[in-house]
């Protein structure tokens, strides 16, 4: 007779449930970002897309009850496209054309997907670990244009943008609110790499 398992402590089941909420936020928040692409001058498609998908990935990872076969499949999908990441910044850098260190942000939260849903095939504590601290060192330039003050770059509307200016609370879902929970997102899963 099998004994049942025992349940889970209650800071570890509210732990789970924030970080949920927390994935759930931030795929919402990058799709309606991909949807309102004519308000803003800042989009960059493949890289909301990116961790849109994160998140959603993120959300089947720690979404109790999902089936674990999927795991694999997705880190496959996950790793081809950090290494379509990866060839794309050494054709930029052959090229010397418009690095984006976001890119960089996105190869490495990618290839931390990609660890994370492999764990299984016993990568072993030190690419975990590597891959935890290059993350936790992304969340800097996620955050930087939060915290600049408005002014002509990444995330401010150039003068070349025709668009409707953004009211406050436009501003703050559809460009503050997205990079916060990019951030968030970030150090939650640089947290369950160094948990692991």
């Amino acid at each position: 007779m099998d004994t049942p398992m025992p349940a889970p402590p209650a800071a570890a089941m509210f732990l789970q449930l924030a970080l949920l909420g927390l994935f759930w936020g931030v795929f919402a928040l990058r799709l309606l970002r991909l949807i309102a692409v004519p308000l803003l001058s800042d989009t960059h498609p493949a890289a909301d897309a990116a961790h849109a998908g994160m998140a959603g990935g993120m959300v089947y990872l720690l979404f109790p009850g999902a089936p674990s076969e999927g795991h694999r499949p997705l880190a496959v999908v996950f790793g081809a496209v950090a290494l379509g990441f990866a060839v794309a910044l050494v054709l930029r850098a052959r090229d010397r054309t418009d690095f984006r260190v976001h890119d960089v942000v996105l190869l490495v939260g990618m290839a931390a997907m990609t660890l994370m849903l492999a764990a299984d095939t016993g990568f072993g504590p030190l690419p975990a670990l590597v891959t935890a601290v290059c993350l936790a060192a992304t969340a800097w330039p996620l955050l930087r244009p939060v915290l600049d003050p408005p002014g002509p770059g990444r995330h401010r509307r150039g003068p070349g943008f025709a668009g409707p200016p953004l009211a406050r609370p436009q501003r703050r879902l559809l460009i503050t609110a997205p990079q916060v929970g990019s951030v968030a997102m970030t150090l939650g899963m640089t947290w369950m790499l160094l948990a692991s």
